[in-house]
């Protein structure tokens, strides 16, 4: 406990005292010093990023989903689920659809996922219906 009582003492007798530097000299010195220590920041232009995400989002309007020669015969929203080493576990969750196509009236089964829109069934029920 000595010990640290005359580091403090000794520590006290070095430091200058804030009492004896004017106000003014003070926070001059302490922003010189702050500004010395900070790096130099680059500059962040802002607006880029908006327009690219615009860019995309008109692009996806471009896509090709595959089914433009087909006509919705069907759509229900539904958990499509399959029979895997004794149990059943969840293979998707979104809208399944029935599509007819323009020209050769084949129907097929499409389930693609709520959120990522990702293909988790897709075959043929029908190759000639009536």
């Amino acid at each position: 406990a000595t010990t640290r009582r005359r580091i403090n003492k000794m520590s006290e007798a070095t430091e200058p005292k804030a009492d004896l530097v004017p106000e003014s000299q003070a926070t001059a010195a302490t922003e010189e010093a702050k500004a010395e220590a900070k790096p130099a920041e680059p500059e962040v232009q802002y607006g880029d990023d908006e327009e690219e995400k615009k860019e995309k989002i008109e692009n996806k309007a471009d896509l090709k989903t595959g089914t433009e020669d087909e006509d919705l015969v069907w759509i229900q929203k539904a958990k499509l689920y399959r029979f895997r080493d004794g149990k059943w576990k969840e293979r998707g969750n979104g809208y399944c659809k029935l599509l007819r196509h323009k020209e050769s009236k084949k129907i097929r089964f499409l389930l693609r996922t709520e959120k990522t829109k990702k293909v988790s069934a897709n075959f043929l029920v029908a190759d000639s219906p009536l």
